[in-house]
């Protein structure tokens, strides 16, 4: 996983607007704005607590 900044990037702020991505997994937009638990699970598999 990695972090950025799309505010530091001009081609980044184009591409994503308003709707900056929570999260992406390649190019592929995972969910945007608010994390979406069902999309997360469809790229990520199950949840789990590893406590």
């Amino acid at each position: 996983m990695e972090w950025r900044d799309v505010d530091a990037r001009p081609e980044w702020r184009r591409m994503h607007g308003a709707s900056v991505p929570v999260l992406m997994a390649g190019d592929q937009v995972v969910c945007a704005l608010l994390p979406d638990l069902a999309r997360i699970e469809q790229y990520f598999g199950p949840m789990a607590n590893p406590v």
